[in-house]
């Protein structure tokens, strides 16, 4: 199974290191992570090496901060071909490579909610 990874926000990466850690442990899993910073300095830190994706996040989508994110969005998934997405949330005020992929990458997705009052 093709598992894609991503995080944007800090706490989605302290919270993600573990989950990486296994799911690269499992051998059902090719896992690819790909993180924007702050995230990616953290994951880098927690020994992992994920694709960093250097771009600005976005207050909309149709911006072009939020369509330079869409098209990255579209190239990874183009290249990883995923099963499934495992990925962060950015804050209500911006969105992130995570609300890119979720938004164009057409498998089954996983958000891990970091934060109990920002989506229910």
């Amino acid at each position: 199974m093709h598992l894609l990874i991503s995080a944007c926000d800090a706490a989605a990466a302290y919270h993600l290191s573990p989950v990486i850690k296994q799911a690269l442990a499992d051998s059902r899993f090719d896992v690819h992570v790909v993180a924007q910073n702050p995230a990616a300095g953290i994951l880098r830190k927690n020994g992992l090496r994920p694709g960093e994706i250097k771009l600005q996040r976005a207050k909309r989508p149709d911006s072009p901060a939020g369509e330079a994110l869409l098209d990255e969005a579209r190239r990874v998934v183009a290249d990883v071909k995923p099963d499934a997405l495992l990925c962060g949330l950015s804050t209500p005020l911006d969105g992130g490579l995570d609300e890119a992929l979720l938004a164009v990458c057409g498998c089954t997705t996983y958000l891990l909610q970091d934060f109990w009052g920002e989506q229910n």
